[in-house]
C-alpha cells in the first residue's frame, strides 16, 4: 500500500508514472474510505493521524458526507459517493445552476446542492488547517463529481491549486464550465474510467467532463481495493490513454 508521503509531489504519468501509479492507488483507497464512519479504521488502514469526518455531529442535515486529514505536508478530502448508481441517478435532477454567480458556468443542480450542503463550511476549515501542504481532493462517482465542484470551488475563493484524481464520476458541468475548469484545474486533475461503466456518460446532453481521462489497462494494477463498484478500477480500453502495469 502507497503511503500518504506519496502525494508530497504530484506527479503525472507521462513524467513519473510508477509514482503515479502509487498516487492512484492512495487515492482510490481513500475514495473507498470516504464511505467509512469510524475515523479510527481510516487512519489504521491509510497509516495517517487526525481524520475528521463531515458532516459533524452539530450539521444533522448534512447529506454530503466524507472525510480529510492533513499529515507529511499533505491535504487529502475525500467525498463519499453513492452505495449504487441508482441511489442517485434515480433521483438526479438534471436542470443546471449558476456556479459562484455563473463566474465559471453552469453545473449540474444536485451535484451543486451537494456541494453547498456541507462542503462550502468545511472547506474553509480544511483550507485553514492545510497551510501550504498539497492539497488532494478526490471521491468515486458521485463523491468525485462533488470533488470537481470543491475544486473549483477553492481555486475560485482561495486560490490556491488543487491537485484531483477521481474514480468513475458523472459530468458536472456545461461547456462554460468545463472551459473555465481546464484553464484553472485541468493539469491537476485526472478522472479514471471503467471500460462499461454508465456514470461517466451521465447526465448526458448538454453536459461536458473536466480533466484528463485515464483508463487503466489491466485489472492486475489496482485491483483488490475494492472501490464501489470494483469495476471503476478494472479497465481495458484501448482507445484511451492506458496506465500500465508496474
Amino acid at each position: 500500500m502507497p503511503e500518504i508521503s506519496d502525494l508530497i509531489s504530484p506527479a503525472t504519468y507521462e513524467t513519473n508514472p510508477a509514482l503515479f501509479l502509487d498516487q492512484a492507488i492512495f487515492l482510490a483507497r481513500t475514495s473507498e474510505l470516504a464511505y467509512e464512519r469510524d475515523p479510527g479504521y481510516v487512519q489504521s488502514v491509510l497509516n495517517v493521524r487526525n481524520v475528521s469526518l463531515f458532516p459533524t455531529e452539530d450539521d444533522p442535515t448534512a447529506t454530503t458526507e466524507g472525510i480529510f486529514f492533513l499529515q507529511e505536508t499533505v491535504s487529502v478530502l475525500a467525498c463519499r459517493g453513492s452505495f449504487s448508481t441508482g441511489d442517485w441517478v434515480s433521483n438526479a435532477r438534471f436542470a443546471t445552476d449558476p456556479f459562484l454567480f455563473d463566474e465559471w458556468g453552469h453545473v449540474h443542480r444536485g451535484f451543486y446542492s451537494a456541494l453547498l450542503d456541507c462542503l462550502t463550511k468545511i472547506i474553509p476549515q480544511f483550507i485553514e488547517s492545510s497551510g501550504d501542504s498539497t492539497i488532494w481532493l478526490t471521491g468515486h462517482s458521485r463523491g468525485g463529481a462533488i470533488a470537481i465542484l470543491a475544486a473549483a470551488y477553492i481555486k475560485s475563493r482561495f486560490h490556491r491549486i488543487v491537485n484531483v484524481m477521481t474514480y468513475g464520476q458523472p459530468m458536472v458541468g456545461t461547456s462554460k464550465f468545463c472551459r473555465t475548469y481546464n484553464n484553472e484545474l485541468g493539469g491537476s486533475t485526472v478522472r479514471f474510467i471503467a471500460q462499461g461503466d454508465p456514470v461517466p456518460s451521465l447526465p448526458g446532453v448538454s453536459y461536458e467532463h473536466c480533466g484528463k481521462p485515464k483508463k487503466i489497462k489491466r485489472d492486475a494494477v489496482l485491483e483488490g481495493f475494492g472501490v464501489r463498484p470494483p469495476s471503476v478500477l478494472r479497465i481495458d480500453d484501448e482507445e484511451a490513454d492506458t496506465l500500465e502495469e508496474k
